[in-house]
């Protein structure tokens, strides 16, 4: 190490203060790494030390005597915790193989309705405010609302063919009001 703070101290004398920066810094550097590789040492021989001299005790488990008498059976049963919830709940594994409706139908099964605006993703929601409003936001928010308040499918797809089309002037070829159109067809079929 002391011909290392020696060249250290030459390179600064020369002028040369980039390289003892360099010189000093893989010096600290090195000093770190001893000084951890160290303690990394200390710490593995106290744990084994440790581990050596506290024996470890197994304790058996042992069922608890408390019993709850069941008014309707002469037996008694165990009330210990593990007792409690061995069979009740099923197993994350279980959980994860139970098939769920991803659908939206569930929700109008219950009465309830679906929004359109549920029913756009972010993608598509952009696609149909390009293609079908002329980029304006406001205007899709506006007329979504006004066919979401609309009691059945005609209605909404007429108020879509007269009042958004000839409003906005839309061309009906393109992929967003094709989009529209599916979204309100599924919004009021299903």
């Amino acid at each position: 190490m002391s011909e290392t703070i020696k060249d250290i101290i030459d390179r600064l004398r020369n002028g040369d203060n980039v390289n003892a920066e360099k010189a000093f810094n893989t010096a600290m550097a090195g000093k770190m790494n001893d000084a951890l590789d160290a303690k990394k040492v200390e710490l593995a021989s106290s744990m084994v030390q440790r581990k050596v001299e506290e024996p470890v005790e197994e304790v058996p488990m042992e069922k608890s005597d408390a019993t709850v008498k069941d008014t309707d059976e002469s037996s008694s049963t165990p009330v210990n915790i593990v007792d409690q919830f061995r069979n009740n709940s099923p197993s994350i594994a279980d959980r994860a193989q139970n098939k769920t409706d991803d659908s939206t139908s569930h929700l109008l099964k219950r009465g309830g309705y679906l929004r359109l605006n549920s029913l756009i993703d972010l993608n598509r929601r952009f696609l149909i405010i390009n293609d079908v409003f002329g980029g304006k936001r406001i205007n899709f928010d506006k007329e979504i609302e006004c066919i979401d308040k609309l009691s059945d499918l005609d209605s909404a797809m007429s108020y879509l063919n007269d009042h958004v089309v000839k409003t906005y002037n839309v061309n009906t070829a393109t992929k967003g009001f094709e989009i529209l159109n599916k979204v309100v067809v599924r919004r009021f079929t299903s």
